[in-house]
């Protein structure tokens, strides 16, 4: 009885969280005068992959996506390298302070957005890094590495210090007990990171749109969120591309 309710139950949480993705992303299977109308809600009749072909030979969707990409791995990269070094700092170092600067971190993390983005564009414009990816590469740091950080903070601490203090103790430089012990340790760590800051990467939308205007450098999520504003006779065409872009990874409607 115990095991026919577990399954009951693992089966209704299944249908909870699958249902509502299923039906974004049979969206994209469907023709615009489907979505139009609401006919075929769930199962997609008739089925076409009009969208699809239509998303990758008629607009510059493929560049936006290889933007997007580029943008989170780069932001990515340099977070894990940034946050590895400051969570090394604060929690082996012995500095005064050291708890206040743990603290400070994840307090810059629970700064919104909201507020950062005119500052930064301000800064940005300055050095001449508007409309570029350069851009993003720059921005995204301020929201991923404090929290990065608080969070390798506590993996570093967890690690005994008598593994440093032995490899100090055979000749070791502190640069080469960190990289050759506390790292490979840290690995669990360090994918946590690196997965949290692909995410917010991939999925940030207020400074892409506020900090790159050519379109060269746009992602796709950016396309989508101007379509509310035309008419519907203009948003005919590229509704396509909405429709495949909800079904996508990237889903953004966060407006500024």
């Amino acid at each position: 009885m115990r095991g026919a309710l577990t399954v009951a139950g693992l089966v209704l949480f299944l249908l909870v969280v699958l249902v509502p993705f299923w039906w974004i992303a049979s969206m994209s299977f469907k023709t615009y005068e489907q979505v139009q109308f609401a006919t075929s809600i769930y199962v997609p009749r008739p089925f076409t992959w009009e969208n699809y072909a239509g998303l990758w030979t008629e607009t510059r969707f493929p560049l936006w996506l290889r933007n997007s990409l580029i943008t989170a791995l780069v932001v990515t990269a340099s977070t894990t390298v940034i946050a590895a070094l400051g969570g090394y700092a604060v929690a082996r170092l012995r500095f005064p302070g050291r708890e206040s600067v743990a603290s400070l971190i994840l307090i810059l993390y629970l700064i919104p957005p909201a507020l950062l983005f005119i500052p930064l564009y301000r800064v940005l414009a300055e050095i001449g890094a508007t409309d570029h990816l350069s851009a993003l590469f720059l921005s995204y740091p301020t929201f991923t590495v404090p929290f990065c950080t608080w969070l390798l903070i506590g993996f570093f601490k967890a690690l005994p210090d008598e593994l440093e203090e032995a490899a100090l103790i055979d000749g070791a430089s502190r640069a080469t007990a960190f990289v050759s012990v506390l790292l490979p340790l840290a690995a669990p760590g360090l994918v946590a990171s690196a997965i949290f800051a692909f995410t917010l990467s991939w999925n940030e939308f207020l400074y892409a749109l506020v900090f790159i205007q050519d379109e060269r450098y746009r992602g796709p999520g950016r396309q989508p969120a101007e379509m509310p504003g035309r008419s519907e006779t203009e948003t005919a065409q590229p509704g396509r591309l909405g429709l495949v872009a909800a079904a996508r990874p990237r889903c953004e409607t966060q407006r500024p």
